[in-house]
């Protein structure tokens, strides 16, 4: 089964801007866990493959876990270390010592033989002073699972069998064992860090899935060209009866949907608000995994490249493996808020807009946009948000079923909210969610159309702060007596910008809302695109054609 090289290298970039990889600054030579291991295991100093494997392994622990303190980095970085070291006591053909490894931890009458493996042993007992038990056995197992996967893939009769569509689930299964990603899955999560278990338990699997997959499709073209075949992209193609390049690509939507499933939930807020000021823990995880890396400077690799050696290492830019990949924006996570008979073009007017400005949307026209424009279009998550996960009827147009309830919704970073029947009172749900939002410094900003401000002023968030809402509807409260006066209505503007909140008079306001709201927060040449790509032409804020609906009403 062959591949042209052309498509792989575009299959393996299009998937590291997908899932908006950043590339990382190399680590410094000076670096503590750097000298660390080279200090400590200076007795293996027999040859040039032992500093790189130091500064890989220091970087694996630096630069993925950047928030994590010093002794946790270190423990990271010798875990590493040795696992590597591992590999090259098997591919030296030291397998006995191996085979008994775990048998001696269990029955505890004798010590591992040598003292290579007396450090390992004693390196994952210092799991459970670091770790709490669950997350700390985990690492221990997958230490274990190594060793028993390397073993596997070290015997000759099982390089040599004969793969059916019967094998379906073997790749995977021997992926799993050989790799090491569920361990560093369960090291973003020391007892310093401080998050419940129960927060990050669901995904984690979803999270080793992906660090797997991501694996194999960045180190996929490396291997490729080298020959090497006995890896988890041929061993799934054989059992799968697809092609490669196919067999690639699935395992690239797989990724991709492992990588969506953990996103959405909000561990990745709650570790960053402590350690990870800049982003999310888990994105700055992905970004120093991020790197080709398949070169693992040691006695094996400086022969050959072997299905032995071929083991899971991200290495994060080291300054030979450098994934010459653009930054883009971060992924946003953008909300509707959804009443019953909320008014359609309210919602769907600025949702369509900004999604013809998202990365998935660009990406369909790739052939014909520029790169530098594709790189700035950012991927964008829209949760559908609601009282409860019953279908919702717009005053026009189909029924819409909520994807989240207030309570479940994850971490927004902009939240659209259309107009209404102002005088419906809002849920205790939806005010403790607006009010929750609102006061959340991730929460960038509310985009407010039409008479959807009249009702998120039950709230209380909008005291204070020039809004612009429908002016028929400003109009009709005034006259009736029943208007929200502690918010400063502004009747002569189509939109209008205070802080964080970005509001809209009447329904196609809205669009021109949005317009503005694009012009400043995302790059001019991708604006332009857009708005050539809707042949739209927005209004500004004045003048307001319809201010005079409003001429002589009192708003203050």
């Amino acid at each position: 089964m062959q591949i042209e090289t052309v498509s792989l290298k575009e299959i393996c970039e299009k998937f590291a801007r997908d899932i908006n990889y950043r590339s990382e600054k190399p680590l410094a030579e000076d670096n503590v866990s750097y000298r660390a291991l080279q200090k400590e295991f200076a007795q293996y100093n027999t040859a040039a493959w032992f500093n790189d494997l130091c500064y890989n392994s220091a970087a694996l622990a630096e630069l993925p876990y950047p928030g994590h303190s010093e002794e946790i980095r270190y423990q990271i970085a010798k875990h590493t270390w040795l696992i590597m070291y591992l590999d090259d006591l098997r591919h030296g053909k030291t397998l006995g010592p191996l085979e008994d490894f775990q048998r001696c931890i269990i029955d505890g009458t004798t010590e591992p033989e040598g003292e290579f493996l007396q450090a390992f042993r004693k390196h994952l007992a210092r799991y459970y002073t670091l770790f709490e038990p669950i997350p700390a056995n985990g690492i221990v197992l997958c230490a274990l699972d190594h060793i028993t996967g390397g073993l596997l893939e070290q015997t000759p009769k099982f390089q040599d069998m004969k793969l059916t569509s019967a094998s379906a689930s073997w790749p995977y299964f021997l992926r799993r064992k050989t790799g090491s990603s569920i361990a560093y899955a369960f090291m973003l999560f020391p007892k310093e860090v401080n998050v419940d278990i129960t927060v990050y338990i669901q995904v984690i699997d979803d999270i080793t899935l992906y660090i797997d997959l991501t694996n194999d499709v960045l180190s996929f073209y490396k291997e490729y060209l080298a020959g090497e075949r006995h890896n988890y992209v041929y061993n799934r193609a054989a059992v799968t009866r697809r092609s490669i390049k196919d067999t690639l690509k699935d395992i690239v939507e797989d990724a991709i949907q492992a990588h969506s499933r953990v996103t959405q939930v909000s561990v990745w807020r709650v570790v960053s608000r402590r350690f990870y000021p800049t982003g999310f823990a888990y994105k700055k995880v992905i970004s120093g995994w991020g790197g080709l890396a398949k070169t693992k400077a040691s006695p094996a690799y400086t022969q050959t490249i072997t299905p032995t050696t071929t083991r899971y290492l991200f290495i994060a830019n080291h300054p030979h493996n450098h994934l010459p990949i653009q930054t883009m924006p971060e992924t946003l996570n953008m909300g509707l808020l959804m009443h019953p008979e909320f008014q359609w073009l309210d919602a769907v007017g600025p949702i369509d807009f900004l999604t013809t400005m998202s990365h998935g949307f660009m990406n369909r026209m790739a052939s014909a946009i520029p790169k530098e424009i594709l790189d700035k279009a950012p991927i964008m998550n829209w949760f559908y948000v609601a009282d409860e996960l019953k279908p919702i009827q717009a005053y026009a147009g189909p029924p819409m079923t909520p994807s989240h309830t207030f309570e479940t919704c994850p971490p927004l970073d902009y939240l659209v909210i259309p107009g209404t029947d102002p005088a419906v009172p809002l849920s205790a749900a939806c005010i403790k969610f607006l009010k929750e939002r609102n006061a959340d410094e991730r929460m960038k900003g509310m985009l407010i159309v039409c008479s959807g401000s009249m009702s998120v002023a039950q709230a209380g968030i909008l005291d204070g702060l020039n809004v612009c809402s429908n002016k028929f509807a400003l109009r009709m409260s005034a006259q009736a007596g029943v208007l929200n006066r502690k918010v400063k209505w502004v009747g002569n503007r189509r939109w209008i910008v205070d802080g964080k909140i970005w509001s809209a008079a009447g329904v196609t306001a809205g669009i021109d809302l949005t317009a503005e709201f694009m012009r400043v927060n995302f790059d001019e040449k991708l604006v332009k695109l857009v708005m050539e790509l809707s042949e739209y032409s927005p209004l500004p804020d004045q003048p307001d054609a319809f201010a005079y609906i409003l001429e002589g009403v009192d708003l203050a």
